[in-house]
């Protein structure tokens, strides 16, 4: 794994053209481009790390087909990441297709830490680029993780929910908390906030909806009320 030459980042653009670091934009130098990873000599080593994943935690034969595919895709493309972090990336794009829209921190640890929810996010950027997946992660099923809670509050507007759409996925990027626990918390703070009514009014009945406990979910509460208070100023 290579570093920016210039301010040592590790988020890098990998594009056809070149290499590009994300936090400074300098270019980097065609040496460094030239020592890039190519997946066409170690195909059978990703098959066999993926096969092992499979076996482990259950990866369902067309989602293995899936990343196969896209494997084989990316075979000749210069890449600064190793052929594990990109079959691991590849497995949590299926995971958030499939609906399972889990942070980039629990997934890491789901896998025992083999790679950092950082270098997950930047290669998740990269893979993104290359096989043109513009959809992974844009909320795609908080609509429905919400609606116990819109539908016992009667919080029910579409301008509401893609509000707290919005902010589930900031949670998201920054804990590693359950989404189930995200999309409680974030109802919780959201409805309290539009409603202008006190959060404890109304922590009982969300906690017991969600089946968190009211101390850990008035934590969390505190924790991530920031992110409706930036929606609510824009």
């Amino acid at each position: 794994m290579e570093v920016c030459y210039n301010c040592s980042s590790w988020s890098l653009l990998i594009k056809d053209e070149n290499i590009t670091c994300k936090d400074c934009s300098r270019i980097q130098p065609e040496i460094f481009c030239s020592e890039s990873v190519h997946l066409e000599n170690e195909t059978h080593v990703a098959s066999d790390f993926l096969e092992e994943y499979a076996e482990r935690f259950y990866l369902a034969r067309i989602d293995r087909d899936i990343i196969e595919n896209r494997l084989d895709k990316i075979k000749h493309a210069k890449s600064v990441f190793s052929k594990q972090d990109l079959v691991l990336t590849l497995i949590y794009i299926r995971e958030v297709e499939r609906g399972s829209v889990i942070s980039t921190q629990a997934f890491s640890g789901h896998v025992g830490y083999l790679i950092s929810a950082k270098q997950l996010s930047n290669c998740l950027e990269y893979l993104k680029d290359k096989l043109k997946l513009c959809e992974i992660g844009c909320c795609l099923n908080w609509h429905q993780l919400l609606k116990p809670y819109c539908e016992y509050f009667a919080f029910l507007r579409l301008q509401e929910i893609d509000c707290m759409k919005i902010v589930c996925e900031k949670v998201r990027h920054s804990s590693n908390l359950s989404v189930y626990s995200i999309a409680a918390l974030v109802f919780a703070l959201c409805f309290s906030h539009k409603k202008n009514i006190c959060f404890n009014q109304i922590l009982d009945k969300v906690s017991l909806l969600a089946n968190i406990s009211k101390t850990t979910l008035k934590k969390n509460c505190n924790k991530y009320s920031i992110f409706v208070q930036e929606i609510s100023m824009k």
